[in-house]
């Protein structure tokens, strides 16, 4: 049976066996059981933090403003950009993005992202449309 060892998300450096399933960076003290920020972490959430502010105006606009959005090209604007950050990552031997399947049920239990109906602008959705 092959053993899996789980990496730091940032470095890659194996992390210590009897971690907690949910830790993804190495120790801020070498040796502490406690999940304490590293500089790991930081550079992980920074970088996070930084991409997210290049690339959220552009979805509000995808969202809010499609026919601009359209006309100027920005789908291939921000797939370059997401490419060019893959890179960078494979390139750092990072990880570059979770799958859907740990991410959404992430959102779903923090409450970012609901289930079910939608409401919007007086009206009601559901999956199969608009609800009369």
């Amino acid at each position: 049976m092959t053993k899996t060892v789980r990496c730091c998300r940032e470095c890659g450096k194996a992390l210590p066996e009897g971690r907690k399933a949910t830790i993804k960076f190495c120790l801020a003290v070498e040796g502490s059981n406690r999940n304490t920020s590293s500089k790991c972490k930081t550079d992980w959430n920074n970088r996070q933090k930084t991409r997210g502010d290049m690339i959220y105006p552009l979805v509000m606009a995808m969202r809010y403003d499609r026919q601009n959005f359209a006309a100027q090209g920005v789908w291939k604007k921000m797939c370059r950009l997401m490419a060019g950050w893959h890179d960078e990552d494979v390139a750092a031997g990072r990880v570059s993005y979770e799958p859907l399947s740990t991410v959404l049920p992430r959102l779903y239990d923090r409450g970012d992202l609901q289930r079910g109906e939608i409401v919007m602008r007086n009206q009601r959705w559901s999956r199969s449309g608009l609800v009369r």
